[in-house]
């Protein structure tokens, strides 16, 4: 079976090998060892049976898959090889005629099988609907010896519209909204997740009785749209009551979010201005009140970690306070330019892309965080929110952009993308595609990566859609910034850009393999035509008419959505009424 250092695991539908797992291996080895085995069957056609250390003879014990780390991986691999993976980090090693796949964990085992899929075998799963599982008659593997290690320790290329699990784990995303079971290694639980304030006083509860809970604005304490007074004590309470309660109820949360709400309104009351004085900047109450929550908790449980936000008025870091060392603090990129890397354009964008006279810089708060917090995380953003199918061209940044994050000591990432059920419309599955292996390594090849998701999705019309991404991001130039705000009369979507867009998607249409690939095609193409029934002239004899019909193409798509937080009914309504 072994030829000039090869392994042939399967050969015209058969196989001698085993998967092995170890006596009283967890759920998640045995889950990883089904997955194993079943990608292997479809790829090759042979069963690999799956098995334990303990059912094995001693004539056995050679032509295995070892899969976590049990007796026989600990005779081959060393306990400090196996420490230095860490929760999620995973190795791939060829000895003799075995094969190990191990990691430290069940999670990092999980990873090594998805790993050496994708590495050793070329499986990918771009969509959940769509894959890409090579078939071979003669299953033949190269002498390996590698591991990997993740980036960062929290990746969350976040898409409402794809939640599911299984391509989540496939892909290394290990985030709160896809609900991984323990079974698949499990991920990194908020509860609450974020823009707390609220959700732990609600001013229903509260406010008629203890309006002072509540932010004092202009001498007059408001439960509507604003913060909570986090100088008050009660409040202090009340907060490590409910977040008690909740740990107390669900042991599987990882992180607790004790976070401002999504509005400005932050208190102006006499202790907390005075605090903010002292610091320098309102984060510094912020801080105060989150690193008490903190202390509070981290002896009953220490591995729970408090997480805050830094995110317009508290994204300039504190003058005097540190966080915890339990502390993750969200810096937010909300206001920033997406068009040119965040290290060279870090300063804030309005909507238009001009940039705002005075803005603080993006560069300059993210360096001070890093200096000072040993759990950053980022928020960053990766749609129009105003304008789900507009195009917005960041792939040239999103690579650059990670890399930055991590050299100033960034430790997790969340990617917001759409926050809309179903289909999310023009290249949002390929942009979720490359940032969930750029979460894990950032010095992949990212324009392989982007050609592979175009074949493997848009078959023979990938080199069209292609064309499109570079003509968007040809119109990219150091003059034009690009806000998630943005309306179809962007500059950098002149008509120039959407008649070579017609032409391009013409392309595609001829080129597309069958009806499948047709439907993505178009489904692509919808945010050109977005853009052009945008900008319509309100008194176009056949305005209407294109009105109805980009909506019911929009809904035989699937998409839900086409700006936050309005329905396609409302959406549809307003554009008919102008």
């Amino acid at each position: 079976m072994n030829n000039n250092h090869r392994l042939c695991l399967a050969e015209d539908g058969r196989t001698q090998y085993k998967i092995v797992i170890p006596e009283g291996a967890s759920e998640t080895l045995k889950y990883a060892a089904e997955e194993l085995s079943k990608y292997l069957k479809e790829i090759s056609g042979a069963v690999f049976p799956v098995t334990t250390e303990g059912q094995l003879t001693q004539e056995e014990e050679e032509g295995l898959i070892l899969t976590g780390c049990g007796r026989l991986c600990r005779e081959l691999v060393s306990p400090d090889e196996l420490m230095k993976l860490g929760e999620e980090g995973f190795l791939i090693r060829t000895i003799g005629k075995d094969l190990v796949i191990a990691g430290n964990t069940g999670r990092g085992t999980l990873y090594g099988v998805y790993g050496f899929l994708k590495r050793s075998l070329g499986c990918r799963w771009f969509t959940p609907e769509v894959s890409h599982i090579p078939k071979r008659s003669r299953l033949e593997l190269e002498s390996a010896d590698r591991a990997e290690l993740p980036a960062l320790e929290y990746r969350e290329p976040y898409l409402l519209g794809n939640q599911e699990p299984e391509w989540h784990v496939r892909n290394f995303s290990n985030g709160h909204f896809p609900k991984i079971t323990a079974r698949m290694g499990g991920r990194v639980k908020y509860d609450p997740f974020v823009h707390s304030f609220y959700t732990l006083v609600p001013p229903e509860t509260y406010f008629a009785e203890h309006p002072e809970y509540y932010a004092q604005i202009d001498g007059k304490r408001v439960g509507e749209r604003a913060q909570l007074c986090l100088s008050n004590e009660e409040v202090f309470e009340i907060v490590l009551a409910e977040l008690r309660a909740r740990l107390e109820k669900d042991p599987e949360i990882a992180v607790v979010s004790v976070s401002q709400n999504d509005c400005a309104g932050a208190c102006t009351c006499d202790r907390c201005r005075k605090v903010e004085e002292e610091e320098g900047s309102p984060a510094g109450n912020m801080l105060r009140f989150v690193n008490r929550i903190a202390e509070a908790l981290e002896k009953e449980y220490p591995h729970l970690r408090i997480d805050t936000l830094a995110y317009q008025y508290t994204r300039k870091p504190p003058k005097l306070t540190r966080p915890r060392p339990n502390v993750i603090v969200r810096l937010c990129s909300i206001e920033c330019c997406f068009s040119h890397p965040l290290a060279e354009c870090g300063k804030a964008i309005a909507a238009g892309g001009k940039q705002i006279e005075g803005g603080r810089s993006f560069t300059e708060d993210l360096e001070g965080w890093g200096k000072i917090c040993n759990q950053l995380y980022i928020w960053d953003y990766t749609t129009n929110f105003a304008n789900y199918l507009q195009p917005f061209p960041d792939f040239n940044v999103l690579q650059e952009n990670i890399r930055y994050f991590i050299r100033n000591h960034v430790r997790g990432i969340f990617e917001e993308g759409n926050n809309a059920e179903g289909e999310c419309g023009g290249l949002n599955r390929l942009r979720q595609y490359l940032l969930a292996q750029l979460l894990w390594n950032p010095e992949i090849d990212a324009q392989a990566c982007m050609r592979e998701f175009l074949i493997g999705y848009f078959g023979m019309a990938a080199p069209w859609i292609e064309k499109w991404i570079e003509a968007c991001q040809s119109r990219i130039t150091p003059e034009i910034h690009m806000s998630i705000y943005d309306s179809p009369a962007a500059a950098y979507l002149e008509e120039a850009l959407l008649e070579e867009g017609d032409r391009i998607f013409d392309c595609a249409e001829a080129a597309a393999d069958n009806e499948e690939i047709l439907s993505r095609v178009r489904t692509a193409r919808l945010s050109l035509r977005y853009v052009r029934m945008m900008r319509k002239p309100e008194d176009a004899p056949d305005r209407e008419a294109e009105i109805k019909s980009f909506f019911e193409d929009v809904k035989k798509a699937g998409i839900t959505q086409i700006r936050e937080w309005t329905s396609l009914e409302t959406s549809e309504a307003q554009l008919l009424d102008r």
